[in-house]
Parts: C-alpha cells; sequence; structure tokens
C-alpha cells in the first residue's frame, strides 16, 4: 500500500511520500512551482493594471474612474446591459 507507511501527522514524511509517488510514476505537484498570478490589465487604455471591475458583468477591468466612465460612454453600456 503506497501510503501505509507514511506518517502524515510527521511533515518530514513527506519527502518519503514524493519518493513513493516518483517510483510508482505518479508526478509529484508539491514540486512544481505555482504559476505567477497575471494581473489583469485596464481593457479601456490598456496601460495601467486593472483595479476594478464593472460591477454589472465583471468581464472587464479599469485602472481607475476615468476610464471607466470613457469605456462606458464609448459602448460598454449597450454591450454590458445586451
Amino acid at each position: 500500500d503506497l501510503f501505509a507507511s507514511v506518517n502524515f501527522e510527521d511533515r518530514s514524511g513527506l519527502d518519503e511520500l514524493n519518493a513513493q509517488y516518483e517510483r510508482a510514476g505518479l508526478r509529484v505537484l508539491a514540486r512544481q512551482p505555482k504559476p505567477k498570478r497575471v494581473k489583469p490589465m485596464c481593457d479601456c487604455c490598456g496601460v495601467k493594471t486593472g483595479k476594478s471591475k464593472c460591477t454589472i458583468c465583471s468581464s472587464v477591468y479599469y485602472c481607475g474612474r476615468e476610464c471607466q466612465k470613457r469605456d462606458w460612454k464609448n459602448g460598454h453600456k449597450a454591450a454590458c446591459a445586451g
């Protein structure tokens, strides 16, 4: 049994569990680095990081109030409500 010999309460058993996974041909996920989180860009200007989302559809990001207002007037209002 793959798990019978591992004491899960003892964190030092993690290396042994990973070794057993590798011997069984399984991929050890704990050793892979976490992917970096991609920050959304402003859907209006595309330059700055989007800090807020449209509260209606939550599908577009804005860097600030000015871009949100500009995008709303330039067509997001129709696309969001439609």
